[in-house]
Order: structure tokens, then sequence, then C-alpha cells
């Protein structure tokens, strides 16, 4: 009787081990899904991977895309064998990439809606047998491997407004083709319109006393401008853009400062480029403290144009303005080393204490702090506090990502501390 317990026990153990190694071999996560919204031109491409099992119908995985409306679905395009002028139909596309180990595929795709908490699926398309091999090359495959299927269904992107669930049924194979395993996943996703109407907006950074010397009554810290040369009279301390977006999809800005002819602003010269990653945010703001050698570079007499592009999935959109640097306040100045032996002022001593937890205690030797900017080193603010007034001030709250603390006194003297953790 024992040794016969004793060999149900042990097939039991086996038949699961067998089921555990036939799903732990067989895993498709992530799941990445790529769009093209235009097999002809190239006009915006995007590839969205997630982890299949933390969606759900509240919480879908989200897919931009560049067009939706009627009017954008017929455009103008040029034949490549005439180059005359003719009317075609957009195409977007939409592929499921297939990791190289899934040897053979099913799938179902229909649309969700959910009522009084049970979930109800309109069926749209599916196929028992998908075609798992290398498939021909288009211009807008975005996965790696080049095997995918189409999901045909999203033809119709004006029709696309719904929440999808999907379910994969999947074999796994080595190398060699032998079957290691199989599984099944499913997963939520939206199609959201990254807009072909992004549009970036740029407005400049100031302190309530360069607000004032521009006339501007409404003090915020910012100016606002509508492009047009001159511009605004920055402080060199102060001085930068607030960048505001609209639209999904953002990857990149890229902000440009130009020196321009005073007497011709289309004569210019790049002073300084660089290029910030997208960080979730439709609204940055970016220092022109961040520039090397800033404080050299400023001349009160000169004029300048600063560019911003902003890089999507959709196309890259500009915005660009003129201004200028005042120097018509000793203590909105950048100081250099002649100045500040005229006016019998030292450098700026600061020091900044970290407690830990993100608690900071910044201190400057005999003088006021008027300005503390934290910045990262891509070149996001996070956070700026103006007329301070003290020579200490505690701060909380502040990331490990966010190291370096410039420090302005009341002079316009300028500090920079990195904040080093381990």
């Amino acid at each position: 009787m024992k040794m016969k317990h004793l060999k149900l026990f042990l097939v039991v153990m086996t038949i699961g081990y067998n089921t555990l190694m036939t799903f732990s071999q067989c895993e498709w996560n992530p799941v990445c899904l790529s769009y093209c919204s235009d097999v002809w031109d190239e006009a915006g491409s995007s590839t969205t991977c997630f982890d299949p099992t933390t969606t759900s119908f509240e919480n879908p995985a989200q897919l931009n895309y560049c067009f939706k409306q009627q009017s954008e679905v017929f455009v103008q395009a040029i034949s490549p064998t005439d180059g005359l002028p003719f009317i075609r139909r957009r195409n977007p596309i939409f592929h499921v990439c297939i990791p190289e180990n899934i040897c053979q595929l099913s799938f179902s795709l229909g649309e969700v809606e959910k009522v009084n908490g049970n979930e109800t699926i309109t069926q749209m398309e599916s196929d028992n047998s998908v075609f798992t091999g290398t498939n021909r090359v288009t211009f807008c495959n975005e996965c790696e491997n080049n095997r995918y299927f189409t999901l045909s269904s999203h033809r119709e992107i004006s029709e696309s407004n719904g929440t999808y669930k999907m379910n994969l049924t999947y074999t796994c194979c080595d190398k060699e083709g032998n079957i290691t395993g199989t599984n099944t996943t499913s997963f939520y996703y939206q199609l959201i319109d990254a807009t072909s109407e992004v549009d970036v907006d740029l407005s400049f950074t100031a302190t309530q006393t360069i607000e004032t010397l521009n006339g501007d009554n409404d003090i915020d810290g910012i100016i606002f401008t509508d492009g047009s040369f001159p511009g605004p009279e920055l402080g060199p301390s102060s001085a930068g853009v607030r960048i505001a977006t609209v639209g999904n999809g953002i990857e990149e800005y890229t902000v440009e400062l130009y020196e321009v002819d005073c007497l011709d602003p289309t004569v210019e010269s790049l002073v300084h480029s660089q290029v910030i990653p997208y960080q979730g945010m439709q609204s940055i703001q970016y220092s022109f403290l961040n520039i090397p050698n800033w404080s050299s570079i400023v001349d009160p007499d000169a004029c300048y144009k600063v560019k911003v592009t902003v890089k999507s999935i959709c196309g890259e959109y500009t915005d660009e303005a003129y201004f200028g640097i005042t120097n018509t306040c000793i203590f909105c100045r950048i100081l250099g080393p002649q100045q500040e032996e005229e006016l019998a002022i030292g450098p700026l001593e600061t020091l900044v204490v970290d407690h830990g937890g993100g608690s900071l205690e910044i201190r400057a030797k005999d003088v006021k702090i008027r300005e503390i900017h934290v910045i990262d080193m891509s070149g996001r603010v996070y956070l700026s506090q103006s007329d301070i007034g003290e020579n200490h001030i505690s701060l909380t709250d502040i990331p490990e990502q966010f190291p370096l603390i410039i420090i302005i006194d009341e002079w316009g003297r300028i500090n920079k501390k990195m904040l080093l953790r381990p």
C-alpha cells in the first residue's frame, strides 16, 4: 500500500512539473504592437510594448495613431511615375509582433463593453492558423524580427473608438523546431488619437523684476510672446523658456539658441542645441543657465532667437521667438570677474546639506538668496522658488534624479551645486 501511494504521488508531481515547464518555457511577454499611419509616405510610426497581465478593461494599453477624422483619410499625393498629383486613400496599419520562439498561433479580436460589471464582446476578426514566418518587408514594419500579423479590422480608423480585447493561443518551438510548450495570453487596448494637430507654444521665464521691466502685469514667472522681433528683454539669471505642448505620441524636444543680427534677424548663428527626452509632462521649463558658458555668452547688445522643435510619432512641430538680455539692473546680472572686482563683491559662497529622504538645507554666506532652481541633467526644471530674501532655505521631497541645485543671490551671482548621493 505504501508503494502504491508513493507511485501515485510521483505521477501527480510529474504531471504538475511538466505542466509548469510547458507554460514557463512559452511566455509571450511583452506584447508589442506597431503602427504606421501610411504605408506609402511613412508619415508617422510607433511601437508600443507592454506586459499583457497588467492590462484590464479599466486599464487598457494605449496605442497611439496619427489620424481619425474622415477628412484625413483621403489626401493628395504625387505620382512617383509621372509626378502628377492625385487623391488616394490613407491606410492605417497595425501589426502584432510575433516573438521568435512562436511557431503556431491563433487569435481572436473583439470590441469589449462592460455592463453591470459583466463584459460583452463583439467579435471583429480571428484566424485559427496565423502565418508565423518572416514577412515581406514593408515601409512601416516596426517589428525587429520582421514576423507579425496585421489587424485588418482597424483599417477604418474612424470607426476604431472603443476598447478591444485580444486572445492569443500559441505554441513555442526551439531552433530545431521541437515544441517546448503551449500557452494562452489575453490583453486589452485602446486606440488613442495622437492627432495631426500636435502644437507647441513658447513663453519666456522671468523674475518679477524682469516681468515689470517688460510691462507684464500678470506676475507669474512667465512672459508670453507672439514670436515677433525683437521680443522681450530677459534677465540673464532667469532667462529660459516654458514649452507647452498638446497632443499624444510626443517623443522629444530640441531646444536651439541662435544669436541673430539685430538689423536683419534672418542672419543667424547657432549658439547651442540640446535634445530633451519627453518625460510625460505637457509643460516643461528649460533654463538658459544650462547652456555651457552661458555667463560668457550673455551680451546685452546682442539679439537672440530660441527655437523649439517637438518630435512626435506624427511628425515635427516648431515654435520660435526672439529676445534680448537686459543690463539695466545690477541685481539681475550674471557678474563677470571684472564687475565683481569693481563692486567689491567676492564669489557667492553656498552650502548644501543633504538631510536624507529628499530634505535639503541651502545656506548662503553674508548675502540673501534670491532664487533657487532644482534642475535635472536633461534641463527640466523640477522646482523653482523666487524672491526668497533669506540667507537659508529648506527644501523637501527632492527626488534623487534631480541633483543640480542653482543658487542665485541678491546681486545676481550664481553658484551651482551638484548633489551627490550614494
